[in-house]
């Protein structure tokens, strides 16, 4: 058997760590050995969550043997530098979307990756969604024809969640917290990654509530993307459903093409999908209007099947030597979009990328 990947989980004043955590129930390629926090009281009393090693010097977290890769959940703007540390440390990194606190945070992140051997990856899960391959395949085999149009909704619970989540720092706009820059790239990247369009120019508004808990941040931010030969996407982006929203959020994505179109109520770890196909094209015979309800694995943590198969993957690469499934630079390439929309925000202007 394979060696299992010492791990390290590095920042927790973020929500994911303990939502991933119960994903390594179910990933024997990992063998989480520490936690790294600043707040040293945190990290001590988290140490009790996770049943491991805890550190508040990242300086003894990265000397330790035992550890060869380390998932950063650091605030968004100490993001770059726990890249370059970990990289300097001979660790392979996971760090969460969106890689920073701006764009030149992801750019740096980039460059930090495409100099190294060492796996880099970030967290756009969405792509190992059952469903979302089979849409992708749909696409692959011409049964929307041309894509023309799509469209996202992300819309999360309230601002409030990351006072309970001990996480108030997202709540700044100075750390890349808000909605489009946090939720919206998934979005984005999935658009790209079903497509291989690229987004030539973007309009953007933001609105914000007010109220308690205080923030810089927007509430919600929507976008009108331009893709080649006229296809355009929208996406409907916030922090704004109530606590007892359903799953905690309110997802939908749809796409339209010239034979065919999609309209997917993504699960989110419970209900199942739920996904209406329309095509003209002729591989289906008579079956042109399918309503597809498809079960959801019951996997706990964070993005359940779609996480531990990111995971899995991940793993995969660094004991194979393979490319890893979600390259950083595609990250870069959601971040450079979220960071258009909200310019294009505050500028009151179409930018053109």
């Amino acid at each position: 058997m394979t060696r299992p990947i010492g791990l390290a989980i590095w920042g927790l004043h973020h929500q994911h760590p303990r939502w991933y955590w119960p994903l390594f129930a179910g990933l024997p390629q990992f063998a989480p050995r520490c936690i790294c926090d600043a707040d040293a009281d945190f990290a001590a009393e988290s140490g009790g969550f996770f049943g491991l090693d805890a550190h508040s010097d990242p300086a003894e977290m990265l000397a330790r043997d035992d550890v060869e890769a380390v998932m950063v959940f650091v605030p968004h703007s100490a993001m770059p530098d726990a890249v370059e540390q970990c990289i300097e440390a001979g660790k392979h990194v996971l760090v969460e979307k969106p890689m920073g606190a701006t764009l030149a945070d992801a750019r740096r992140v980039a460059r930090l990756a495409g100099a190294t051997d060492l796996k880099v990856t970030t967290g756009y899960c969405w792509r190992y969604d059952p469903m979302a391959r089979k849409i992708r395949q749909w696409i692959a085999d011409g049964l929307l024809g041309t894509v023309i149009h799509m469209e996202g909704r992300m819309a999360a619970g309230g601002a409030w969640r990351y006072v309970r989540d001990k996480a108030p720092w997202m709540l700044r706009a100075d750390q890349g917290g808000g909605p489009m820059f946090n939720l919206g790239v998934h979005w984005v990247d999935l658009f790209h990654w079903w497509t291989g369009l690229e987004v030539e120019a973007v309009m953007g508004r933001t609105t914000g509530f007010g109220g308690e808990p205080e923030r810089t941040i927007e509430d919600c931010a929507y976008a009108l993307l331009e893709y080649p030969g006229g296809a355009t996407g929208l996406l409907d982006i916030g922090y704004s459903v109530p606590p007892s929203f359903p799953q905690g959020r309110d997802l939908f994505l749809a796409l339209r093409g010239t034979l065919g179109c999609v309209n997917w109520l993504p699960s989110w770890g419970g209900d199942d999908h739920d996904v209406l196909l329309v095509t003209e094209h002729e591989s289906v015979g008579d079956a042109k209007v399918q309503h597809i309800k498809e079960p959801t694995a019951k996997v706990a943590g964070y993005s359940g099947q779609m996480g531990l198969d990111y995971l899995a993957d991940w793993a995969k690469a660094i004991r194979s030597g393979g490319e890893v499934g979600i390259p950083v630079d595609d990250g870069l390439r959601a971040a450079v979009v979220a960071d258009a929309v909200l310019r294009s925000a505050d500028e009151h202007r179409r930018i053109e990328l």
